[in-house]
């Protein structure tokens, strides 16, 4: 996603910020040359301990981009030292909604976005009346403490107290013992637009982390870094361009010059290294996009609020915000939306509006601010820029709507231990499984979150049903998911988004390479599966009732 780094001098500033952020950091320490090892003059003064891993997240990376350009000798680095070393997944699959923070905890934690109270990038909590858009530097702090869950990190401390982990860039850091947000380059950079520089930073942050290393005696057990430049290119200038083709390749050179850099102090072969991204990106047709709140205030007849309403006001004041509006829409990414509606049956006044989600028929049975009733799900389902709605009914069945057909959900069993049926209620399938063996009009045929991914991994919508179902699981995830149909957008200006369940959408690389990894190619993966993956790898166990499997004894 596109952090706003909002000011109202930012544009005419932004020179002169880079400047001195350019001299100030410059005289903590001499940056070495873009073509040149990091950190080469540095000394290691540290041990290895374990199977340390460096995991580096390129945000919005497309598998079959990257994987091209890899195969094609255009990535040398990923190339020579991940793709031809280790094992990279064919079917590797973010989690929904298929944001940037949502699925960057996914990865930090091994639990799906509703599991981690934590539905996407931008979400309504009900019961503080917060409406969370993590889009800037301020809302990224927030993330630490609006997931639920222990961190890998915290729970590495906990196993290996005399572990430690890092993080590079501004994002979840619970209990990193190091942690570098990059806050001078950031907000700077984004003013200006130049998002590769930022990733040249990210990775010349190594030198920190290095001599963080060589001042506690030991390699960190995990660093993970964000690269935010593919994500960026991506929106702007679409998936299919030249300049996100460029991007992908700048990021190469930079991962080339750190493992220069491990190479030169002796440390390649003794560190796992790890590329994943945090979603795909999918291409947006121009004049396609959808305006929800617009479209909910002015075609529905239902004042729609947005704009965020943060914990730095009073809850009294956040309540007397909300009470203003019946419905509140989110989004980012910008493909996937969440529209929560005051309950009709509830108080009107204070507290009960918003205290308790409307049945999907009182939804279908909306009455609007002048008092006419009009139908939420069927007229929102009509629009063509919309994929898929879905809704949860009282916290049991979830119903999934397309423009020509509908669909169930029903699970059974304790998180963890959940089995899911679906089945088509009406008119086509709205997830094109009609070809997948597990889809029964019988719904007592239950199957688990696993037989699921491997049988819809390769399809159009993989992993959709229990994603759409643990997704219902926050209370902060909307009344109303919408997913954008191709080629459209909840939001205007991109050519490139994310946040649906289309394969573009969901599709991540990921290759790992290290000491005891073999090379080959495994079918499928989760985004989920990457912390209890780690931590075996590392041998550390945990009794984190993680949402992802191990996949360790399919590396070795």
């Amino acid at each position: 996603m596109i952090m706003s780094y909002n000011s109202p001098f930012a544009s005419r500033l932004a020179p002169v910020l880079l400047l001195l952020s350019l001299v100030g950091v410059g005289c903590a320490y001499i940056r070495p040359g873009e073509n040149e090892p990091v950190l080469s003059r540095v000394p290691p003064q540290f041990r290895i301990v374990g199977r340390p891993v460096v995991h580096l997240l390129m945000d919005g990376c497309r598998a079959d981009v990257l994987y091209e350009l890899a195969d094609s000798g255009q990535l040398p680095n990923i190339k020579k030292y991940l793709v031809d070393r280790g094992t990279r997944v064919e079917n590797a699959m973010a989690s929904l909604t298929s944001t940037t923070f949502a699925n960057i905890s996914v990865q930090l934690t091994g639990k799906v976005p509703g599991h981690l109270d934590f539905p996407g990038n931008a979400w309504l909590d009900r019961k503080t009346f917060i409406l969370r858009k993590i889009n800037s530097a301020r809302s990224v702090n927030r993330i630490n403490t609006d997931i639920t869950g222990p961190t890998m990190a915290e729970t590495i401390g906990k196993e290996r107290p005399d572990a430690w982990c890092a993080v590079i860039e501004d994002t979840l850091t619970r209990g990193a013992r190091y942690a570098n947000p990059l806050r001078e380059w950031l907000g700077v950079c984004y003013f200006i637009r130049r998002w590769r520089l930022v990733d040249r930073f990210a990775i010349e942050a190594f030198h920190d982390v290095l001599l963080e290393a060589n001042r506690r005696g030991t390699f960190p057990a995990h660093t993970f870094v964000h690269l935010i430049a593919t994500d960026n290119t991506g929106h702007i200038f679409g998936p299919a361009s030249q300049e996100y083709r460029d991007c992908i390749k700048h990021e190469d050179e930079q991962i080339g010059r750190l493992i220069r850099t491990f190479q030169a102090m002796g440390l390649a072969d003794k560190i796992c290294l790890v590329i994943t991204a945090d979603h795909g990106m999918a291409p947006v047709r121009d004049v396609q996009e959808l305006i929800l709140h617009d479209f909910i205030t002015n075609s529905l007849g239902i004042r729609c609020a947005y704009e965020p309403v943060e914990e730095d006001k009073p809850i009294a004041q956040r309540q007397a915000l909300l009470s203003q509006f019946r419905a509140v829409e989110t989004t980012s990414g910008d493909r996937y939306c969440f529209v929560y509606l005051s309950n009709p049956d509830s108080n009107p006044q204070g507290l009960g509006r918003w205290s308790v989600v409307p049945s999907i028929e009182q939804m279908r049975h909306f009455r609007n601010d002048s008092g006419n009733v009009v139908n939420v799900v069927e007229t929102l389902r009509r629009q063509p820029a919309v994929d898929l709605i879905c809704a949860r009914d009282d916290h049991t069945d979830c119903h999934i709507y397309s423009r020509s057909g509908e669909s169930i959900i029903r699970a059974t069993g304790d998180i963890g231990a959940r089995r899911y049926a679906y089945s088509v209620k009406a008119g086509q399938d709205p997830l094109g499984y009609e070809s997948v063996r597990l889809c029964s009009n019988d719904l007592s045929r239950f199957h688990t979150a696993d037989e699921w991914f491997e049988a819809t991994s390769a399809s159009e919508r993989p992993n959709s049903v229990p994603e759409i179902y643990d997704l219902f699981d926050s209370p902060r995830a909307g009344d109303l998911v919408l997913f954008a149909a191709p080629g459209w957008n909840f939001k205007d200006t991109y050519k490139g988004a994310h946040g649906a369940a289309t394969r573009a959408d969901m599709r991540i690389p990921m290759i790992i390479a290290g000491p005891g990894i073999r090379h080959g190619v495994l079918p499928r993966a989760r985004a989920a599966d990457l912390v209890p993956t780690f931590l075996d790898y590392m041998g550390i166990k945990s009794d984190v009732k993680f949402d992802g499997r191990s996949l360790l004894k399919q590396l070795e």
